[in-house]
């Protein structure tokens, strides 16, 4: 009578025992923790971040400050006045002036332009040097341009942080379907040796049976053809449930065949989460991170789409420029030393070429602000019909779990029953092991029920955007 019992008991307890044993959350809690996938969207967040001080960079003042030497080539450069001052007959006339002052004035004048075009050459230095820095401020682009692309940066962060969550969310859910199908598939096995143990008996029953000549070899076969139907299941159970317990140490980050321990699932079933249809479908559209993942984004094309019909205005800037030089170009002539200059701009800037592109780019901007609207509407059709079939696979597994825990209640009570009726000759050992085999499938049923209740919970969690 307590064969059965004692190997349901064995099985349940058969592996090993660790500090704390691994339950749906802290199952979850280390799937986030180490998916390779959160990093991936973690590194999209750190790209759009990037992005918002790119566009921050843009708004600052725009200063370049530049050093260079230029070597020219040695050039000859001709005298700017030429044929001044005439010849030897020019001084003969001067010669022949009576007037002493009038013939020293024309002397001075031809030599001082004699001299004037032989110097009037412009100067040429081989050797130049520069310092220069400019500063360019934008004026009406800080409004046309640059204030929406940094709204639009800015939601392309809150964007991708809510497809993080939405890679979170998934893991969650796939961390607690792994936990929930190895602890099912482990029941499994349980059941299946219970089933398998229970055909032997039969077995051995129908054999003695036969022995004593109150069966027939029919019996027998039937008999053993149970034997071999339990354990072709037994088998099947074991292999099921080995894959499950690989599927759940690869999503833990566990070695190949590491012992498992895992905390058994509650016989009650979940608390009651205390909302209407109506209710979840509001929740889920709120708070599912796919729809505020899918407003960001359209919010985004609609800030780009701004920004790129202000680049189709011209430009306003206010520009500064100092220039340390040797020779300073600035200077006439030119000399041989360090010169500094400075100048004060205001610039209107406009090209056809930014017109056209950014009302393409606007244009590109506002037909993918469209496609997020039908994203939305395309994923709240089919988030309606998401969220309603959990919901009552929610109510279901709830009421699977009760009528698991009557089918408990009933059998043990059966059992009770055998136990007494043999006590009194009216039932045999093999009744009794019959009653607790079906008090031991009602058992197992009712932790199977207790999971799928949990994973039904988890999954409406998920539907409604709360699993965290």
């Amino acid at each position: 009578m307590t064969r059965l019992v004692s190997i349901i008991v064995v099985a349940w307890l058969a592996a090993p025992a660790m500090a704390q044993p691994w339950t749906a959350e802290r199952v979850a809690d280390r799937a986030v923790e180490r998916g390779a996938s959160l990093d991936v969207a973690d590194a999209a967040i750190d790209d759009a971040e990037a992005s918002v001080r790119a566009v921050w960079a843009q708004l600052l003042p725009r200063v370049n400050v530049g050093a260079r030497y230029t070597r020219l080539k040695n050039i000859t450069n001709d005298p700017l006045v030429t044929g001044l001052g005439g010849g030897s007959e020019v001084d003969a006339l001067i010669a022949g002036v009576d007037d002493p002052e009038a013939r020293l004035l024309w002397a001075g004048t031809v030599t001082q332009q004699r001299n004037l075009g032989d110097n009037s050459a412009v100067p040429f230095f081989p050797n130049q040097y520069a310092v220069e820095a400019t500063v360019q401020v934008p004026l009406s682009e800080i409004f046309t341009t640059l204030m929406p692309a940094l709204r639009a940066s800015r939601g392309a962060v809150e964007a991708r942080r809510a497809e993080r969550a939405v890679t979170e969310a998934a893991l969650r859910l796939r961390a607690h379907e792994a936990f929930n199908q190895y602890v099912r598939a482990r029941a499994m096995v349980v059941m299946t040796e219970a089933s398998l143990t229970d055909a032997r008996e039969q077995l051995a029953s129908a054999e003695a049976a036969l022995e004593a000549g109150v069966a027939r070899r029919s019996e027998v076969l039937g008999a053993q053809a149970q034997v071999e139907a339990a354990e072709a299941a037994r088998i099947e159970a074991t292999a099921a449930r080995d894959a499950a317990a690989e599927g759940l140490r690869a999503l833990l980050g566990l070695p190949v065949g590491e012992p498992l321990s895992v905390a058994e699932p509650s016989e009650d079933p979940p608390a009651e989460h205390g909302m209407t249809l109506a209710r979840a479908l509001a929740v889920a559209q709120s708070q599912r991170p796919e729809s505020v993942a899918i407003r960001q984004w359209r919010g985004v094309h609609e800030r780009r789409a701004r920004a790129a019909e202000g680049s189709r205005y011209p430009a306003l800037r206010l520009g500064a420029g100092a220039q340390l030089a040797n020779p300073n170009p600035r200077y006439v002539p030119q000399r041989d030393r360090f010169d500094t200059t400075w100048d004060v701009s205001v610039i209107l800037a406009w090209s056809p070429n930014d017109t056209i592109a950014g009302g393409a780019n606007a244009d590109a901007a506002r037909a993918a602000a469209a496609r997020m609207d039908a994203e939305l509407q395309r994923f709240e059709d089919g988030l309606r019909a998401e969220v309603a079939g959990q919901y009552a696979r929610d109510s279901a597994a709830a009421a699977r779990v009760a009528h698991a825990r009557a089918l408990v209640a009933a059998a043990e009570e059966a059992r009770r029953l055998r136990e007494r009726e043999r006590e009194v000759g009216r039932a045999t050992t093999t009744d009794v092991l019959d009653a607790q085999a079906v008090v031991a499938r009602a058992r197992l049923a009712l932790v199977d029920a207790s999971a799928e209740a949990q994973l039904a919970r988890a999954r409406l969690r998920h539907a409604t955007g709360t699993l965290r």
